[in-house]
């Protein structure tokens, strides 16, 4: 489903914001690189995944529900099949709970944020920054306005107080800063495509083998 047909399903049911699995479509279709994920409604569809490897993270979908942490949504470190099939069971019994995403566990802890903001004075705006559970405590971020060079792009890197964590730091591998460039950018042109979007927020943004991955990811329309 392309990103004109999830807006309007969207849409046509009332609502103004995408699950995470609506909103990943959305971002997938413009170039903005997605953790390897799979949505599964039945315990029974993990043996039709052959890539997936413990230990896995499951994370509960749901269309009336933005804040999976808070409703304890996010089972991470998951070690083995009994684990899971506990894990899934719990989630999908969840008021309000459609299905569940697997993914694998990312080790490299560093967690980044990347969103895009509608403003009424400067129309979108990009931004970046320090993110996961430090995003609202030391808002660590750098905003410019869209569209954004590569230019830009890297300025912003540069400009947070955490610049250095992109570096190679306690064996996780420097980040690709091509990649993460490109990731902004295309964040950037979206803009210019779909001008029924409020924000954007991928937090966190995490990193395989240095390679940016959005491992979460949520889209709101305007009213």
């Amino acid at each position: 489903m392309g990103y004109v047909e999830v807006i309007k399903k969207v849409r046509d049911e009332g609502r103004k914001t995408l699950s995470e699995y609506e909103s990943k479509q959305v971002l997938k279709e413009f170039g903005i690189p997605i953790i390897e994920e799979y949505y599964i409604e039945k315990f029974e569809q993990i043996y039709q995944i052959s890539k997936l490897k413990y230990p896995i993270v499951a994370k509960g979908v749901a269309r009336t529900i933005t804040h999976k942490t808070e409703k304890n949504l996010v089972r991470l470190w998951i070690k083995d099949e009994d684990e899971l099939k506990k894990e899934f069971s719990d989630l999908i019994s969840t008021e309000g709970v459609e299905g569940v995403l697997l993914s694998t566990q990312i080790t490299d802890m560093r967690e980044f944020l990347l969103g895009l903001k509608y403003d009424k004075q400067f129309g979108y705006t990009i931004i970046f920054g320090l993110g996961g559970i430090f995003t609202e405590v030391l808002k660590d971020i750098s905003i410019r306005i869209c569209p954004i060079t590569e230019g830009d792009a890297k300025e912003m890197m540069s400009e947070i107080r955490s610049s250095r964590l992109l570096g190679s730091i306690r064996g996780y591998p420097p980040v690709n800063i091509k990649m993460l460039s490109d990731m902004m950018i295309n964040l950037s042109k979206l803009s210019e495509t779909i001008d029924d979007i409020s924000e954007v927020d991928i937090n966190p943004v995490m990193f395989e083998k240095g390679n940016p991955v959005a491992v979460d990811a949520l889209v709101v329309l305007k009213d």
